[in-house]
């Protein structure tokens, strides 16, 4: 008798959480709404397209860290035509 109280109490404790997380999961969404074909608007200024392509050379050094050679570039400063 004590076993089918304590079944029939598992059964509708794992009905009751099944229902509970279904209802979360399906009826905690918001529906999602369609929005207008219309831009939104530009912040600021947009940046131009690229205009060709630029190949930089700089000096490397190779290193030698515990006999495994790492190589070390020195750094470039790129400026515009106005400096």
């Amino acid at each position: 008798m004590a076993i089918m109280k304590n079944t029939r109490m598992q059964n509708v404790v794992r009905k009751s959480i099944t229902s509970a997380l279904v209802v979360l999961a399906l009826g905690g969404s918001s529906p999602v709404h369609a929005t207008s074909d219309t831009q939104l608007p530009v912040i600021g200024p947009q940046v131009p397209p690229p205009q060709g392509m630029l190949t930089v050379y700089s000096e490397r050094y190779v290193m030698e860290d515990a006999d495994v050679p790492v190589l070390y570039r020195q750094p470039v400063q790129l400026y515009t035509m106005d400096g």
